[in-house]
């Protein structure tokens, strides 16, 4: 009598499940990088628009910023840029905390904005902070990031 062996037997069924939970672990792994790196491309983006958006407004001293105070950017009651709408501009990760960034910051931080008008120079920087080190604005480590003025990239926060 022959018998006959149709089918998969438990060794080799737990064989493949072992191969594809390795696959999916592995590609959990890797996906997880790409995340806080898109994150960080959002906050860089977020800083440069929001930069340039002030650069087009030509920010001067008759505008309703407070000035030498720094504030979170969706904070409406101390932050109103006349034409440009900060409300909805937060950090996109949901691990920030929400104080505003500042130089004394250490963890992921919602954008804040200071501003100073020193000797008729108005300057201002806006923060955020950056989960990778990002060389293509100059910030070798992750951490603080500022853009002040419309241009320049600093590893801080403030003017």
């Amino acid at each position: 009598m022959k018998k006959n062996n149709k089918g998969f037997t438990l060794i080799e069924l737990l064989v493949v499940i072992a191969i594809i939970g390795i696959l999916a672990t592995i590609a959990l792994v890797s996906l997880n990088g790409a995340r806080s790196k898109a994150r960080d491309a959002k906050r860089i983006s977020d800083l440069r628009n929001l930069a340039s958006a002030l650069e087009i407004y030509g920010l001067d001293a008759t505008a309703t910023i407070t000035g030498g105070t720094t504030y979170k950017i969706n904070d409406t009651t101390n932050v109103t840029i006349p034409d440009i709408s900060t409300a909805n501009l937060k950090d996109p990760s949901t691990a920030a905390t929400d104080d505003a960034c500042a130089s004394t910051s250490t963890a992921l931080c919602e954008y804040s904005f200071n501003d100073d008008l020193t000797a008729g120079v108005y300057t201002y920087s806006i923060c955020g902070w950056l989960e990778n080190a990002n060389a293509n604005i100059g910030n070798t480590d992750p951490g603080l990031i500022s853009i002040t003025n419309g241009a320049t990239w600093a590893a801080t926060c403030g003017n």
